[in-house]
């Protein structure tokens, strides 16, 4: 039976694949029709070009549309049309469907890291602390220079603006200012019960990295040992060759389980509220859009374009398309897809 099934679905996709390369592709230039045509990713519909590409969220090939026009989720699939299959064929080909629903929505972010030992930020720290001392030292003395009164608070500003592209933000900073101290942890001085933990993070996940989110580290030297803490800065530069964001973190680390400079893996785990998802097997991702079947009752099935957001583990966030309780289709949906586009084309 499994045999049969393979041969009629490697049958209809073949036989609709056929009947798709004599159509018009949906990705076309429109820029014969007088639109100036801009492009977006048919997942992420915020991610917006003047110029063809690929999405730097999903990798998807950025498609045409027009910037005027409605949004399609929502609305049948266009080069579809909706199937009716009877109860006994929906057994046979193995149609299942779920409901979607709201739900909690975390997104972890995965990354490699390094227990940091920055030697470079501490004397910047220290740099920044004599900055600051010297600064009104300098304006009081009657024997300053105009060119000494504008130096020292540009010097300030310097080694300032120096901690911010290594990493550090405005709070932190203000931190250091106030104590007047240089942060020990980072040379692994005195009491080690936390550590900092440096992590590159792609721009593309950058925006689900907040400071206070929860972060947990594992490393091969220390198998079965979790060691949790939080992002204390994201950096407010990017490095533009490895197009990726400094994040730093502060882990609990009460039985010195880790060394400086050794590699780590963390996860960190973002929440995104909640929201609308159905399991990733729902979505057919057709390069130009985002499609779903939706069970209308008595065995008919509707292609219906949505708007995809984020993939939240097994799951992807729909924006925009789908209701809470319709029900989608999980299994079998590529051969009713097949079926759609052959009976669409047809017609």
């Amino acid at each position: 039976m499994k045999t049969f099934q393979k041969i009629i679905s490697i049958g209809l996709l073949t036989v609709g694949a056929v009947f798709s390369a004599a159509t018009p592709s949906m990705s076309e230039d429109h820029s014969h029709h007088g639109v100036i045509a801009k492009y977006r990713c048919p997942m992420h519909h915020q991610v917006v070009s003047d110029k063809p590409g690929n999405c730097p969220i999903c990798g998807m090939r950025l498609v045409p549309f027009d910037a005027a026009s409605p949004d399609d989720a929502g609305g049948p699939a266009k080069d579809r049309v909706p199937v009716s299959i009877n109860l006994e064929k929906q057994q046979l080909i193995g149609i299942k469907t779920t409901e979607a629903k709201s739900q909690p929505l975390h997104k972890l972010v995965r990354a490699l890291g390094v227990v940091a030992h920055d030697e470079e930020l501490y004397n910047a720290q220290m740099e920044y602390i004599q900055a600051i001392y010297r600064s009104p030292q300098v304006l009081k003395n009657k024997y300053t220079t105009a060119y000494q009164r504008v130096l020292a608070p540009l010097a300030e500003e310097s080694t300032k603006l120096k901690l911010m592209q290594l990493g550090m933000d405005e709070e932190s900073i203000a931190a250091i200012k106030r104590n007047s101290l240089p942060d020990k942890r980072l040379l692994h001085l005195g009491d080690m019960m936390e550590a900092w933990v440096y992590v590159n993070v792609y721009e593309h996940e950058v925006p689900f990295v907040k400071k206070g989110n929860l972060v947990k580290v594992t490393a091969a030297s220390i198998p079965g040992i979790k060691i949790e803490g939080r992002v204390v800065t994201v950096s407010p530069f990017a490095d533009m060759e490895s197009r990726t964001v400094k994040v730093r973190m502060l882990v609990k680390d009460e039985k010195e389980h880790l060394r400086p400079e050794m590699p780590v893996n963390v996860l960190i785990q973002s929440d995104l509220g909640s929201g609308l998802a159905v399991p990733l097997d729902a979505v057919l991702l057709t390069g130009d859009h985002a499609i779903v079947f939706v069970e209308k009752g008595d065995g008919v099935f509707e292609p219906r374009y949505v708007m995809v957001g984020q993939q939240v583990g097994e799951f992807y966030e729909i924006k925009e398309g789908l209701s809470e309780g319709e029900k989608v289709v999980v299994s079998g949906n590529f051969l009713l897809d097949s079926e759609s586009r052959l009976k669409a084309q047809a017609s």
